[in-house]
């Protein structure tokens, strides 16, 4: 199944005990990457030319300006919680 982030869409429930995998694809300039997304990181373009690699850091992951943007206080409290009172 594909469609656009911008398309409605839903799946049935998950009614079963095991977890249930979904891939995820975002297509983004590199200078726009969340630094909270987990390595290692598929490079399909560079330069506007095919490059295809798994990187385990982007140079502009760094920036405080991307860690601000994507950074989730709420996320960030509950899984500090889960640590200190596991």
């Amino acid at each position: 199944m594909l469609f656009s982030s911008f398309s409605l869409h839903a799946t049935t429930p998950n009614i079963t005990n095991e977890s249930r995998w979904a891939y995820v694809i975002e297509y983004m300039k590199l200078e726009h990457i969340d630094p909270y997304i987990a390595k290692p990181h598929l490079v399909i373009a560079k330069n506007g030319k095919p490059h295809l690699e798994y990187v385990d850091k982007l140079d502009n992951e760094d920036r405080l300006i991307n860690k601000l943007k994507y950074f989730n206080l709420v996320e960030t409290v509950r899984g500090l919680k889960k640590s200190i009172f596991a």
